[in-house]
């Protein structure tokens, strides 16, 4: 079989911290770990910005700074600097139907940002945010190009995606 093209993915803390709890019962951790595990196992690469690094640093636990550090170790985090995008931070604040679902949306943009600098994945257990960034899509058309993953839905099912190459389909993306 052809080796699949290795894709940069943009985790969010919500994954690493949840990957942390090490309680055999929770099935949100399990599912965060195994697809960790299986990120750095298959050829898939993180993308890690000054800001995505900030909030890595805010929810470390031991299992996550493990992980980073293996996945430093066989060179799949990519480091870059991602200027601010102001218009889309103003195509956000526009969109957004209350104050409140305006600064959310603002905390996440970096990972928007990181997405759209990178291979168009986000994963993330903050299905609140998907929503929202879902809904103003309608009217940011840029944002239905980024495929949003939940390992926490479907661990085993996003392990084999990985496996074959990490394609987007239209029911990962923003909007759909």
């Amino acid at each position: 079989m052809a080796k699949m093209p290795s894709k940069v993915l943009v985790v969010d803390a919500s994954v690493l911290r949840s990957a942390g709890a090490m309680d055999k019962t929770d099935q949100r951790s399990q599912k965060s770990r195994q697809f960790l595990l299986g990120m750095r196992r298959i050829c898939h690469r993180a993308l890690l910005t000054p800001e995505i690094k900030e909030e890595w640093d805010k929810h470390q636990s031991s299992f996550s700074k493990e992980w980073r550090v293996s996945m430093t170790n066989l060179q799949k985090i990519v480091k870059t600097t991602i200027n601010g995008d102001d218009e889309l931070r103003r195509q956000i604040t526009a969109a957004s139907p209350s104050r409140h679902i305006e600064q959310l949306l603002i905390k996440d943009v970096r990972l928007i940002e990181g997405a759209l600098a990178a291979d168009l994945i986000i994963v993330s257990l903050d299905d609140k945010a998907r929503k929202h960034f879902s809904d103003i899509s309608i009217q940011i058309s840029m944002l239905k190009r980024i495929s949003w993953i939940n390992p926490n839905v479907k661990s085993n099912q996003y392990i084999k995606w990985m496996e074959e190459g990490a394609r987007s389909f239209s029911h990962h993306k923003l909007g759909e």
